[in-house]
């Protein structure tokens, strides 16, 4: 019975968002449905199962179109292809952490922007999974960060990175180019503080090339 009346909520919540007279963009539009489906079941009685899924399906019972899946390690909320996430839509794993944005055949697709367990922070382009193309990581305990090309889930192109905080002269950025998480190329070191320049030239495999 409870599964019923969530799923009659659920559609009522979308047809409500399809109806509204609001002028919102289609992501804003998509955003707003997932927060009324989580005030949904955050005030509701409802329980879920060791593993429930609640929304559209296709002709062949397949999870396909607007719907929420949670099972005892994760969580997602959003749009579905043949039983896959694919579209746009919010997750939530135990491991991996929180990720909203793009997904393609289910994995991470397009953009989007990834919270982890730890409070770590990457915003930026995915493909099939891993981050490849533009982004920020944000690594909070260790106050540094990386911004510029990605391939494959490291660092690799152009790029910059190092730490977040100017309080000592051992705090200083990197601008250059990257090679598989790794500085390799011309670049220069610049520190935090003063922006003096306390190298530039070549780097090989994370090293300084001295002349």
């Amino acid at each position: 019975v409870r599964r019923y009346y969530s799923i009659i909520a659920l559609c009522w919540i979308i047809q409500q968002c399809s109806s509204s007279s609001i002028a919102l963009s289609e992501e804003d539009m998509f955003i707003w449905e997932i927060d009324k489906v989580q005030a949904h079941f955050s005030s509701s009685n409802f329980k879920f199962d060791s593993n429930s899924y609640i929304g559209e399906k296709n002709w062949e019972e397949e999870r396909h179109g607007f719907g929420l899946m949670k099972t005892k390690t994760s969580f997602y909320v959003g749009q579905w292809k043949a039983n896959m996430r694919h579209g746009k839509g919010r997750g939530w794993d135990i491991s991996s952490g929180e990720y909203q944005g793009d997904w393609r055949f289910d994995v991470q697709h397009g953009k989007g922007t990834l919270r982890t367990p730890e409070g770590d922070v990457y915003e930026g382009d995915w493909k099939r999974g891993a981050q490849h193309g533009k982004g920020r990581y944000n690594w909070i305990n260790e106050h540094s960060f990386y911004e510029g090309d990605w391939i494959r889930g490291d660092p690799d192109g152009l790029g910059s990175g190092g730490s977040t905080l100017s309080k000592s002269p051992s705090d200083s950025v990197y601008v250059g180019q990257w090679k598989q998480g790794k500085r390799h190329g011309d670049g220069k070191v610049v520190r935090n503080m003063d922006g003096k320049v306390l190298f530039a030239g070549q780097f090989i495999e994370d090293e300084p090339v001295k002349k």
